[in-house]
């Protein structure tokens, strides 16, 4: 069984919470390289699972040559593209589903979907290979109980097209929030890696799953020092469950499906502008489009020997 690891978001970044500024260090954005491999790709195959890995990030032009290199050696990333910043987190996790389902040529079961500002702290515990599970899974609900932490979601492949429709029909909707902190009001069968309710920016509040780089990290007792000082004594962590996380309707079945037809429908679809079109009225040939975007076999060797993709 093998688990698709794909990085999004924006890497080198540095500032607080809607700062588009790039950091003049390099090594906060390495240390989240190696926290991927240490804590998803080595512990995932502790787990029984096989792994490969997609990079889609926006990156400074400066880095790009350097992430592209540090990302397949490391990583061994079998693609990447850097790409101009997406204007929403929605966006930008829509924009990276539908990229990393084109761009992948060995199959795969479920994908763990991450931001690249992420520094992880301890290994992400995965459902085994073998437990087929529907669950989509996220690091924890949000302090207030309604939402949850849309920095990683841990997604199967038979509820990946239900994921696709769900982003494209909130992308289109007018005076909604377009981040992904929604998700457990979108789908069912939302569940998370940590029991206790944490905020999703480290800046705002410890978690034990990860720390942005870029921005300074509280400490573990910044929250009850707050509570303290407002004179409530009872520690905001267990879960309201507020969020949806009825069991999804039944879909075992899908996670054996080929994944062509959702490949084509794709192609097809108007809204795909991902700068990935095929020629219109013309038959859809996915090893000509994946030679085209430099990700067929032959294709993908040349180009990584100049660090291309």
């Amino acid at each position: 069984m093998r688990l698709l690891v794909a990085l999004r978001g924006e890497a080198f970044r540095e500032g607080y919470q809607g700062s588009r500024e790039a950091s003049l260090n390099r090594e906060p954005e390495w240390r989240v390289l190696h926290s991927v491999m240490v804590h998803i790709l080595e512990s995932a195959k502790r787990q029984g699972w096989s792994t490969s890995v997609v990079a889609d990030v926006t990156v400074p032009g400066a880095y790009a040559e350097a992430f592209r290199r540090r990302v397949q050696a490391e990583l061994k990333a079998v693609a990447v593209r850097t790409r101009t910043l997406a204007p929403t987190q929605l966006l930008s996790v829509l924009h990276t589903l539908e990229w990393a389902l084109m761009v992948t040529t060995q199959d795969w079961q479920s994908l763990l979907l991450t931001r690249a500002d992420l520094e992880l702290k301890a290994d992400i515990r995965l459902p085994p290979p073998t437990a087929h599970t529907c669950d989509l899974i996220t690091p924890f609900e949000t302090l207030d109980g309604w939402l949850v932490a849309d920095t990683i979601v841990y997604l199967p492949w038979c509820r990946y097209d239900e994921m696709l429709s769900t982003l494209n029909r909130r992308a289109r909707k007018r005076n909604e929030s377009h981040d992904f902190h929604g998700l457990c009001h979108w789908m069912d069968g939302v569940k998370f890696f940590h029991e206790e309710r944490y905020d999703a920016n480290s800046n705002h509040d410890w978690n034990p799953m990860y720390r942005m780089v870029g921005r300074p990290e509280v400490s573990r007792a910044f929250i009850p020092e707050q509570l303290k000082r407002q004179h409530v004594v009872r520690r905001p962590r267990a879960s309201h469950r507020f969020c949806h996380t009825q069991a999804p309707g039944a879909c075992l079945s899908g996670c054996s499906r080929s994944k062509e037809p959702l490949r084509r429908a794709l192609v097809a679809d108007p809204a795909f502008n991902l700068s990935l079109r095929w020629p219109p009225n013309t038959p859809f040939n996915l090893t000509e489009w994946r030679l085209s975007h430099g990700h067929g076999a032959s294709a993908a060797a040349r180009l990584a020997a100049v660090g291309a993709i």
